[in-house]
Parts: C-alpha cells; sequence; structure tokens
C-alpha cells in the first residue's frame, strides 16, 4: 500500500480493544501501545476491577467500557448491575458492554437471557446517558428490535461487516461503526464498509495489540479519495463524537 501510513499516526485511537489474557503489561509501562487512546471493553464482571484499576491510572488514555458480554450473559445477576451503575456513577466517560447477541457461539447461551442482559445494558446506559458497544452476530433481527424499543444515547457497532441494509436503521440509533484488520483484509466486507459515512467510521484491534495501523492503513486504501491526513482528522472527531457524554449526533 504504497503512499500509506508505516507507522501509527500521532493521535490514533483504538475504538475496541480488551484485556490481555492473561492480564500482563509484559514489562511496559502501558498495556495498550501505539493507540492514543483506547475503548476497553470488559467481557465479564471479573474484568472489572481490572479494568478500572487501569482506567484510573492512565485517565488520558484509557476509556473503559463495563459490561457482560453476550457469551457470558448467563451468568448476570442484581449484584452485577449495581456494581455497574456504581463504575458508571466513578467514570464518567466511561461506556457500557460489550453487550448484545450472538447466534453462533457455541454452546449457545439461551436467547431469553441475552436478550434480558442487552435489555438491561440498554436500560442503564440510557438513564446514565453512556455509549453502548454491540456485538451481533447472526442476530440482526432481534436486536434492532429491541434497539428500537430502547434506543441507546450512541452506539458503536463493533468489528462491523453489514448486511448493508442494516445501515440506515442502525443510523437512526446514532450508530457509529469500527472495523479492524479481519474486516478489513476480507474483500466480501468491503462493500458494506463503503455503505457507511466515513463520519461514522472508526479503527479497532479487538484485542491484537499490533493490528492498528494495519488497519488504519486498510481504512484508507478503501476510501482513496481521502487522504490519511484527512482520515486521522476524521477519526479523531468520530472518536470523540462517540465517548463524550455531552455531544449527540446528528
Amino acid at each position: 500500500m504504497a503512499g500509506y501510513p508505516s507507522e501509527i499516526p500521532p493521535g490514533l485511537p483504538d475504538a475496541h480493544t480488551h484485556l490481555p489474557r492473561p492480564f500482563e503489561t509484559n514489562g511496559r509501562d502501558f498495556p495498550f501501545p501505539g493507540a492514543a487512546s483506547s475503548i476497553v471493553c470488559s467481557a465479564e464482571p471479573n474484568d472489572w476491577d481490572t479494568l478500572a484499576s487501569l482506567a484510573r491510572q492512565y485517565p488520558e488514555r484509557i476509556i473503559p467500557s463495563f459490561g457482560i458480554h453476550p457469551w457470558h450473559a448467563g451468568n448476570a445477576s442484581d449484584i452485577h448491575w449495581q456494581r455497574l451503575t456504581e463504575l458508571l456513577d466513578e467514570f464518567p466517560m466511561a461506556g457500557v458492554g460489550e453487550t448484545g447477541m450472538d447466534k453462533a457461539r457455541r454452546p449457545r447461551i439461551p436467547q431469553e437471557a441475552q436478550e434480558k442482559s442487552f435489555r438491561t445494558h440498554l436500560g442503564i446506559a440510557r438513564e446514565k446517558n453512556r455509549f453502548v458497544t454491540l456485538h451481533c452476530v447472526r442476530a440482526w433481527g432481534p436486536v434492532l428490535k429491541i434497539l428500537d424499543e430502547l434506543p441507546p444515547p450512541r452506539l458503536l457497532v463493533h468489528a462491523w461487516h453489514g448486511p448493508s441494509e442494516h445501515v440506515s436503521p442502525l443510523l437512526k440509533h446514532n450508530a457509529l461503526f469500527s472495523v479492524g484488520s479481519r474486516q478489513l483484509m476480507d474483500e466480501s466486507c468491503h462493500a458494506a464498509i463503503r455503505s457507511l459515512p466515513p463520519e461514522r467510521l472508526l479503527p479497532e484491534t479487538d484485542g491484537y495489540t499490533g493490528n492498528l495501523i494495519p488497519a488504519f492503513r486498510y481504512l484508507c486504501s478503501l476510501f482513496r479519495d481521502c487522504p490519511p491526513e484527512w482520515w486521522l482528522i476524521q477519526i479523531r472527531e468520530n472518536y470523540m463524537n462517540l465517548s463524550s457524554p455531552s455531544i449527540f449526533l446528528p
């Protein structure tokens, strides 16, 4: 990809990542190198204390997002929801999630448990005016129905790869879409990604440290009318629009 940056441009954010597993910094001062700021999502309540500790240590570089992944939705309890609310009160910039529904995972969590968990996340996000990070695999019908019933203040659809007909309904819910190297390197995803407005796109690593610059480069390559310098400015603005509680997307 000649003409595209070989190093991470200063100020590039990572819209979706996770704690390393097992959690360790590998001798580094900062466990998410390369990104100017990272939205770090929890998968289950056991992650929350570690994530909160890191967010206190690096308030300028980590935006935590507390939630229970649909893979763990069957373990959610009232105690967890109370703790989630307390963490959001402590961290005014924090998001909710990752949450949503997944019909492909085996063994599959019962749909009833996934729906209940998803609805609870959305209710808390609405109460606290927070963005929601959405995970959806083969479950767009029930997910879009629930979003219509409980629209979040702002939404990040992570690992977006279509279908394109769902873009308009999601944009209605103030959605941004993050894409990583896996989607950007898959030609079958390109039409779905190109169908998105640039002001709603963000790069992600999904926990694979080192994948931020390839994601940024591939994103630039899909929209060749927009130079990398323009993309960097746009991505920073998109990231702020998602994470700032005071901003409501048009």
